[in-house]
């Protein structure tokens, strides 16, 4: 099953070793906490971006599988993404169907990566959340204005404009909204572990 994040993600606030040491080197304790951080933030997102493009999860890739235009896949540590549909037996070589590069937003990348530590360290230490992630997540504020929560709700106001790809215009020139990231990430989840 694919995953927005992978585990080195993280490293960029927490090192591996402090990592593992709070999910016990489970990787699964971080992955349980995923879908639930990447919904709090499309709940911000979803009705001005594409969250269902933002949020799609990173395959490991396999050369005999059809890929779909923006599919991300994974061959070691590094990322392609589809720029068109890409029939079965197509390298990663293949510049006219792949592009090495990681297709996500660094900064929703960062967001996800705080919302789910300090997840993990609320279920660990209840309301003893070191400050560093505090700082992180809210940014030590009561009212929230701070940290990446407090990012979130500036996208959401429309003052800060963010890299993502905007929902497509209808007839009377306001955007669609209601993405369906959460069940149908959801579905593809349960899909993709029914199948294995």
């Amino acid at each position: 099953m694919g995953n927005y994040l992978l585990k080195s993600d993280f490293y960029s606030v927490i090192s591996e070793e402090n990592l593992d040491g709070i999910t016990d080197s489970t990787d699964s304790i971080w992955q349980n906490e995923l879908l639930s951080a990447i919904e709090v933030a499309a709940s911000y997102l979803r009705f001005r971006y594409d969250t269902d493009k933002e949020f799609a999860p990173i395959e490991t890739h396999v050369l005999a599988g059809t890929y779909e235009e923006n599919a991300r896949v994974i061959d070691g540590t590094d990322l392609y993404f589809a720029i068109q549909d890409v029939p079965a037996n197509t390298p990663l070589t293949d510049v006219l169907f792949w592009t090495k590069a990681d297709s996500r937003n660094p900064a929703i990348v960062q967001i996800i990566v705080v919302l789910v530590l300090y997840t993990i360290y609320s279920r660990i230490n209840g309301s003893e959340i070191p400050n560093w992630i505090q700082v992180l997540y809210d940014g030590g504020d009561s009212q929230q204005r701070g940290g990446k929560l407090g990012y979130l709700k500036e996208i959401r106001k429309g003052t800060v404009q963010i890299n993502l790809g905007l929902l497509p215009e209808v007839e009377d020139g306001s955007t669609q909204s209601g993405n369906s990231f959460a069940s149908g990430y959801a579905e593809y989840v349960v899909k993709r572990n029914t199948s294995i």
